[in-house]
């Protein structure tokens, strides 16, 4: 699986979050995630059930295996390090893998083990995409932790994988979401059938260059049109790729 396949064959289709009182007073919940790609950015909006304040939740709860098939697989990316952990289904559970592909992989730790934080994300390859699959952990009220990325340079350029983990739309133009960002930086929204949107900045603005075409009588004339982002859908995620800004996300 390479890199430009991960970058850009992903979506999340719209969650619809189902919140279940325990008999203690803790909450826990469900999202439900209906997704048409093989490969989905799957955000965390829980932390970790029965744990201590907002402890990560681990990889073994969060993405249930029912609905799910054997050899189906997890990824996890880390800017730090620009590494790769991978969880392969089988026999019921995330079982760490053993044999990676052209990426630069890492022995993950047990799915029992490793814990994925609020505004985290991670990739869920299946091989049938013809039910849904679901999120389980506990919901809590207190604000996510702001992300900073790692700063890249023009000749090596860092990836962030991010996910809004608030069940709203996440506006990049919004008052104070994204500080720190550089000139050259950008944002890659995975799209459907392996496209993508990148946003970069103009005039502290993210926006891109959207192709327009007007007929007039027998001729079409296209031109670009500086577009300001749309905000991201919630339960959707994005790549943040780091030209030398250390940005930090503000959920």
């Amino acid at each position: 699986m390479k890199f430009k396949t991960v970058l850009c064959a992903l979506a999340v289709a719209a969650m619809a979050p189902v919140f279940a009182n325990q008999t203690s007073s803790n909450v826990c919940g469900w999202l439900k995630v209906t997704s048409a790609l093989k490969q989905t950015i799957v955000g965390v909006p829980w932390v970790e059930v029965n744990g201590t304040g907002d402890a990560a939740v681990k990889v073994a709860k969060l993405v249930k295996t029912d609905n799910l098939t054997a050899g189906d697989k997890l990824y996890f990316y880390q800017a730090d390090g620009n590494k790769w952990m991978a969880w392969n289904l089988a026999n019921g559970a995330w079982e760490p893998m053993t044999t990676v592909g052209e990426l630069n992989f890492v022995l993950a730790p047990t799915a029992a083990d490793q814990g994925i934080q609020r505004g985290q994300a991670l990739i869920l390859e299946r091989s049938s995409t013809e039910t849904p699959f679901f999120l389980y952990g506990q919901y809590s009220a207190s604000e996510v932790p702001a992300q900073t990325v790692t700063a890249g340079t023009a000749e090596a350029p860092t990836n962030t994988l991010l996910a809004s983990p608030k069940a709203e739309a996440y506006d990049l133009n919004g008052d104070g979401k994204i500080t720190g960002a550089g000139a050259t930086d950008t944002i890659v929204i995975p799209l459907n059938g392996g496209d993508s949107t990148v946003y970069q900045l103009k005039d502290g603005v993210w926006g891109y260059y959207k192709l327009t075409t007007k007929t007039v009588g027998q001729r079409t004339f296209k031109s670009q049109v500086w577009t300001p982002a749309e905000a991201i859908p919630a339960g959707t995620g994005f790549w943040y790729v780091s030209r030398g800004g250390a940005a930090t996300i503000n959920w």
